[in-house]
């Protein structure tokens, strides 16, 4: 997914955080239900085959799509998203 000797004068990584928030409220404006739906979008340009490391506090999610790239066993035992970027624009991951 990276070819071999790949280098970058500046090595650059942009995450874009994207989070849609649906929300049913009732006539006096209470909360009936919500539900967050999100998605990190990542462009890199890095050399080489760099491993980049994310850990978030309190990422309590049901359900969460990974992009292949990511080292499942590590967020499964450090809860830390472990992965080396595609060489191009991505979705990391899906919430």
């Amino acid at each position: 997914w990276r070819p071999i000797g790949l280098t970058y004068n500046k090595d650059e990584i942009y995450l874009d955080l994207i989070e849609t928030l649906f929300i049913t409220v009732d006539d006096d404006s209470k909360i009936l239900k919500s539900n967050l739906v999100g998605k990190i979008n990542v462009d890199s340009k890095l050399s080489g085959m760099p491993e980049v490391l994310l850990s978030f506090k309190d990422f309590n999610c049901r359900q969460i799509g990974f992009h292949p790239s990511i080292k499942y066993g590590k967020w499964k035992k450090d809860s830390i998203i472990s992965f080396i970027p595609p060489n191009q624009s991505f979705t990391l991951l899906n919430y």
